[in-house]
């Protein structure tokens, strides 16, 4: 009896890009995860837990020495509540460094109706100071808000947008959004008619700078 079998080789030229490419994606999955869980404020314990590992699988996960199994990510990503594509930098992610290091770049070019007042007050993301939000907040607001993104040869942004006018979920923030936001924390002794003056003061301002930008954009 003989038996036969198909043999691949690979020159050692392959060999080493396959394992550099396999090392980036650990590294990318560690990082990410690291990210995620500090931000989400769960340790690797709680994370050994969740997925019932060794804190050592989980320890070997966070520096990159192995990689979860895409069904755990799955996982992992449900519960710490961020977009698998985050942990695994692929998709809109995939360039992920240079979006992240360039926030204010990225919000300045989402369209009028997702202004200041609205990125600051729902997602806690600030234009002025884009240091202000924390990485899983901005790429969960990323995600929620972009279908695609890339960066253009002038320095700026190509954004399209997941349907911001349709009736899906993704729709165009609401007043109504807005303005919870707008009173979170604010004093309860304060009358409906008094918070609908404020209201009224916050929603003239947002129009005037609304205008300021129509006006510089012409």
């Amino acid at each position: 009896m003989f038996a036969f079998g198909v043999f691949l080789s690979y020159d050692k030229e392959e060999v080493e890009d396959l394992e550099r490419s396999l090392e980036e994606q650990r590294q990318t999955v560690a990082h990410n995860l690291s990210v995620a869980l500090s931000e989400r404020g769960k340790t690797q314990s709680d994370l050994a837990v969740f997925c019932k590992v060794g804190k050592s699988t989980v320890s070997n996960w966070c520096t990159g020495l192995k990689k979860p199994k895409t069904e755990t990510l799955a996982s992992i990503a449900r519960w710490l509540d961020v977009p698998i594509e985050y942990l695994i930098g692929s998709g809109i992610f995939e360039d992920w460094k240079s979006i992240n290091a360039d926030r204010l770049g990225v919000l300045d070019s989402f369209p009028e109706w997702c202004d200041d007042q609205m990125c600051s007050v729902i997602y806690n993301i600030s234009r002025t100071c884009p240091k202000v939000s924390d990485e899983v907040d901005f790429a969960n607001f990323i995600n929620e808000q972009v279908s695609s993104i890339k960066h253009r040869i002038d320095g700026s942004w190509d954004i399209k947008l997941r349907n911001p006018t349709g009736n899906g979920p993704h729709t165009k923030i609401t007043d109504d959004q807005i303005k919870a936001a707008f009173f979170n924390g604010a004093d309860p002794s304060l009358t409906k008619e008094e918070q609908d003056a404020m209201w009224d003061e916050a929603k003239a301002f947002i129009d005037f700078k609304l205008q300021q930008r129509k006006r510089k954009e012409t």
